[in-house]
C-alpha cells in the first residue's frame, strides 16, 4: 500500500479524506501541523521557512521554533525571510565584489587556511534563520541598509586590505592613530585572530550605509559620546541591535570608496564622523572613521569621550554569526 509523504498529507488536509497519523515520526507529524498552520496563515507552506526546514532534514532555527510558544506568528516569520532574501539577492555579489577589488579575501585564490566564505544561499539561511522580527524593524528603519559579509581575521589584513587599492584620485594610505594600533590588537585579541591574518571565520551584518547617516531617534548631540553610547545600548541592545566595530566599519569604507563616494567626508557640509562604538573606551576616548579629503585618505582617531562632538554619528547593525560546517 502507498503511503504518501508528509507534504502529500499536508496538501490534503481539508479534504475529506482521514488518515491515521500514529505510523508517521514525530517530526512527521509535526510537519504536517505547521504546513497546516501556515495555511491557515494565509503563507504557502513552500515560503514557509520551518516546514521547508523538515523537508530538508533539519529545522531552521527562527522566530517560532518552538511550534507551542505563545504568540507564534507565521507572518512575522516569512517577513523576515522574504526581507532577507530580497535584501542578499540584490547586494550579495557587490559585497563579494568589494572584498575582491580590495584583496580582503577572493573565492577563487583564497589564502592558505582561509575558511571558505558563505555562498549566497548559506548567507541567506544564516540571516533567516537568527534575525528576529525586532531586528527586522531596525533594518526598515536603515536609510541605507548594506550587507556586509564579514571576514573574522586580523585588523592587520583589513588595513593592509584597505591601502591595496586606492580608487580615488590621489589617494593616500590610510591614518591609524596610536590609540588605534592599540585597539587593533584588543580587537585581535577578542576575535581570537593574535598574530593570525587566515579568515577563522565569517559573521555576516546588515548596517546602515547612508553616506552621512542621520541622527538615530533618541539620540542627542548635545551629550558627550560616553553619554549617548550608555543610552544606545540600553535602547538597541535590548533589541540586539548594535553598533559597528572596526571591522564593519572598514568594510563599509572600502565599499564607499569603490562607487567613489567615501562615507563620513568629514570636511564636506554637514560631514559626519562614525562613532565605532562597539570598540569600546579606552584611556578617556573612543573610536571615530572618516574619509578626510584635504589629505585624500581614511582617518582612524581617537576622539574624548568627555567631550560633546556635534559630528559623531552611529550606524545601527545587525550581525549575526556564519556556522562553521
Amino acid at each position: 500500500m502507498k503511503t504518501n509523504s508528509p507534504e502529500e498529507h499536508a496538501s490534503d488536509l481539508g479534504s475529506e479524506e482521514i488518515f491515521d497519523p500514529t505510523h508517521l515520526s514525530q517530526k512527521e507529524q509535526d510537519l504536517i501541523a505547521r504546513m497546516a498552520k501556515a495555511k491557515q496563515a494565509g503563507i504557502d507552506p513552500e515560503n514557509d521557512p520551518i516546514a521547508r526546514g523538515f523537508v530538508n532534514g533539519h529545522i531552521m532555527r527562527t522566530i517560532g521554533e518552538d511550534m507551542s510558544e505563545p504568540g507564534y506568528d507565521e507572518k512575522e516569520t516569512f517577513e523576515v525571510t522574504e526581507c532577507i532574501n530580497e535584501l542578499a539577492d540584490a547586494q550579495y555579489e557587490d559585497t563579494m565584489g568589494t572584498l575582491k577589488t580590495f584583496e580582503l579575501y577572493n573565492p577563487e585564490q583564497p589564502q592558505e587556511g582561509d575558511i571558505p566564505a558563505p555562498t549566497l544561499e548559506q548567507a541567506k539561511e544564516t540571516l533567516a534563520n537568527q534575525v528576529t522580527p525586532e531586528q527586522l524593524e531596525a533594518i526598515k528603519g536603515m536609510e541605507k541598509p548594506t550587507l556586509q559579509l564579514i571576514p573574522i581575521t586580523s585588523m592587520n589584513r583589513y588595513i593592509k586590505a584597505l591601502d591595496s587599492c586606492k580608487p580615488m584620485e590621489k589617494q593616500g594610505n590610510a591614518y591609524v592613530s596610536p590609540w588605534h594600533r592599540e585597539a587593533f590588537e584588543r580587537a585581535d585579541k577578542r576575535d581570537g585572530v593574535t598574530g593570525n591574518d587566515t579568515i577563522i571565520g565569517w559573521k555576516i551584518a546588515v548596517t546602515e550605509g547612508a553616506k552621512e547617516p542621520k541622527m538615530l531617534p533618541g539620540d542627542n548631540i548635545k551629550e558627550t559620546p560616553r553619554d549617548r553610547n550608555a543610552k544606545f545600548k540600553q535602547e538597541y541592545g535590548r533589541k540586539d541591535v548594535s553598533g559597528v566595530d572596526l571591522k564593519r566599519i572598514l568594510s563599509l569604507m572600502m565599499d564607499s570608496l569603490k562607487s567613489g563616494e567615501p562615507i563620513n567626508d568629514y570636511c564636506r557640509d554637514n560631514g559626519t564622523w562614525t562613532f565605532v562604538n562597539e570598540e569600546g573606551e579606552k584611556d578617556g576616548y573612543v573610536s571615530g572613521v572618516n574619509w578626510f579629503d584635504p589629505d585624500r585618505r581614511v582617518f582612524l582617531d581617537g576622539d574624548r569621550a568627555g567631550n560633546r562632538s556635534d559630528n559623531a554619528r552611529f550606524r545601527a547593525s545587525v550581525m549575526v554569526d556564519v556556522p562553521k560546517s
